[in-house]
């Protein structure tokens, strides 16, 4: 019988914060208005991420429907005030928005890429233990 693992949302939230510094970094090559843009994404990514954890933990607590309802109106003020600083960000400023929405983009690249990370620090585990 093969041992149930659990997923380590830490990690994949660091492994986000992790890909934001280094795209921000690569992004500098480009000016400084492209690091900021990329950063801004990133950051607002991540902490909706880290936000969604929190709240997903929280509901799943508890028991019954009313707290589910409570959790989606909570999530959807949230996304709307992401799109609200999302258009703030457009509208007025200097952003540059293919770097923005490169940063948008970490949280999901971070969940993407997660589990093939966990599976390489495994095998170098079993590697180890040789």
């Amino acid at each position: 019988m093969q041992k149930k693992e659990k997923v380590d949302i830490g990690f994949i939230q660091r492994t986000g914060w992790i890909i934001a510094i280094i795209g921000t970094g690569i992004a500098f090559l480009d000016g400084g208005n492209a690091a900021v843009s990329l950063f801004y994404g990133a950051g607002l990514s991540n902490i909706s991420f880290h936000l969604l954890k929190r709240d997903l933990t929280g509901v799943l607590k508890i028991p019954g429907g009313g707290a589910k309802t409570r959790f989606l109106i909570k999530h959807y003020l949230k996304l709307g005030l992401i799109a609200v600083v999302l258009f703030g960000l457009i509208r007025n400023s200097n952003i540059n928005k293919f770097y923005l929405l490169a940063g948008l983009g970490s949280a999901a690249i971070a969940i993407a890429i997660s589990p093939a990370l966990l599976l390489l620090r495994r095998e170098k585990k079993k590697q180890e233990e040789l």
